[in-house]
């Protein structure tokens, strides 16, 4: 259950970075060409003196969404590995042996994904952590409904 809420709390962070980071890289580009347009700047000197200085933004930014992306994306791997892991536990078609064994190995994956992974500023962490752990309290405790109702059955 800590898994699989703790894989779509990285994935939905990691999501939200990756698209704020290429918006603000184009509106950087754009409030530039707008400067430069009031400015009269000829082409040449749009080119040499605001679009050559601020590329290392628009890298940064294409570069930070697309490895967002990519880390999300295996995140949602994972967390759907988690799902059938979770189905299989408590319709008891594996033992908790098996489990262990499995969720140790989802650990470890996810911990080398992590390691791997671009970081996402602090700030940004901390203004959604709130958030998200209400809502981690909320999908673990429907998770523990589901699993007591297959317990009834």
């Amino acid at each position: 259950v800590c898994q699989r809420i703790n894989l779509r709390w990285d994935y939905q962070l990691r999501r939200w970075f990756g698209k704020r980071a290429i918006i603000l890289s184009i509106v950087v580009i754009a409030f530039l060409f707008i400067i430069s347009l009031w400015n009269q700047l000829s082409l040449e000197s749009f080119i040499l003196s605001a679009l050559a200085p601020a590329l290392p933004v628009f890298s940064w930014g294409f570069h930070e969404f697309q490895k967002q992306n990519e880390v999300a994306d295996e995140l949602e791997r994972l967390k759907s590995q988690v799902e059938e892991y979770w189905i299989a536990a408590i319709k008891s078609r594996i033992s908790i042996h098996q489990v262990e064994i499995k969720s140790r190995a989802l650990q470890d994956e996810i911990y080398d994904l992590r390691r791997d992974s671009p970081l996402i500023f602090d700030t940004v962490y901390n203004y959604f952590k709130l958030r998200y752990e209400l809502l981690a309290t909320k999908g673990a405790e429907e998770y523990v409904k589901e699993a007591l109702e297959y317990l009834d059955d």
